[in-house]
């Protein structure tokens, strides 16, 4: 707080935002780190000419117009039949379509699945918790003593670790007998609907299933929705990365209406469903006034 220069960051609310970046730029740094020892003092030459280059070649105001955006998010592939999967920074998995049934591992990390309907059973195993969808999506995260699932569309069974003691669950959660494809599991098989947590510990405790509110359910997905990164980035370039990337259910569009808003740079974080805090920077720091019609919001400038 005794910082001016993170003043915009405490009047847009965008605390949060910062600090996860931070987090995320730290661990990136770390894991870089041994990888580039050997070649750092050569990297430190080079890019010290080009900067020495830059400046004496081109002034401020060319200078700013060459930095751009950039936008991070979780790896996503599409899996052989149509699925898609989310890793969230570290997770790994292996994939095998050739039996009967459609198997993920999720051998570390954690991962969010789309499953499109198929004859064929799609199962997601970590450390020996079975996760059996058909057309939902959910995500599967392996820590180090528990492996939780979380369901954020249709339903998926789950088949816990074999001789768990018992499964605690609410009552509005369904239990089915063993199926061929999840065998070992010696107790029944609960069915999870959306809006609903388990945690399975590894050490065979009884699991806990649990609803789960709205809120909670976002926050704990929020890791998919990509981020911004802005450096003295015009306007103009910001709304058009945040119309082309919009997220979250309420999905707006921005319109620059001012011309004289197009000289407005940016500086910092920001994640794409976070219509509102671009709002709040704008408006109380650049003179700017938001008119809503919609889900559209169009930005002029105050007399």
């Amino acid at each position: 707080a005794g910082l001016p220069a993170l003043d915009w960051m405490l009047r847009a609310h965008a605390e949060d935002e910062l600090l996860m970046e931070v987090a995320k730029q730290v661990r990136s740094r770390r894991r870089r780190r041994f990888a580039v020892a050997s070649s750092a003092l050569a990297a430190v030459i080079v890019v010290g000419l080009f900067w020495n280059s830059v400046w004496r070649h081109t002034d401020e105001t060319s200078l700013s117009t060459s930095l751009t955006a950039t936008i991070s998010r979780p790896e996503r592939r599409i899996l052989p039949d149509g699925s898609v999967v989310e890793l969230k920074e570290g997770a790994q998995i292996d994939i095998d379509y050739g039996g009967s049934l459609r198997r993920v591992t999720l051998r570390q990390g954690e991962a969010h699945f789309q499953v499109v309907k198929n004859t064929r059973p799609f199962v997601v195993e970590a450390a020996g918790v079975k996760v059996r969808a058909v057309g939902t999506a959910f995500s599967v995260q392996l820590g180090l003593k528990q492996v939780e699932v979380l369901v954020s569309e249709g339903q998926v069974q789950l088949a816990p670790l074999p001789g768990a003691t018992s499964v605690a669950t609410d009552s509005d959660v369904k239990t089915a007998l063993p199926a061929a494809d999840l065998a070992g599991a010696a107790i029944p098989q609960p069915i999870m609907g959306a809006g609903y947590r388990a945690i399975i510990s590894l050490d065979k405790a009884a699991p806990q299933i649990a609803a789960v509110s709205d809120a909670e359910l976002a926050d704990r997905l929020s890791w998919r929705i990509p981020s911004l990164e802005f450096s003295r980035t015009p306007l103009t370039e910001v709304v058009a990365l945040m119309n082309r990337h919009a997220a979250g259910r309420q999905k707006v569009r921005f319109v620059v209406a001012s011309p004289e808003l197009r000289e407005v740079r940016l500086s910092g974080f920001l994640r794409t469903d976070n219509s509102e805090g671009l709002v709040r920077l704008l408006e109380n720091n650049f003179g700017v006034k938001a008119e809503r019609s919609g889900d559209t919001i169009t930005l002029h400038k105050t007399p």
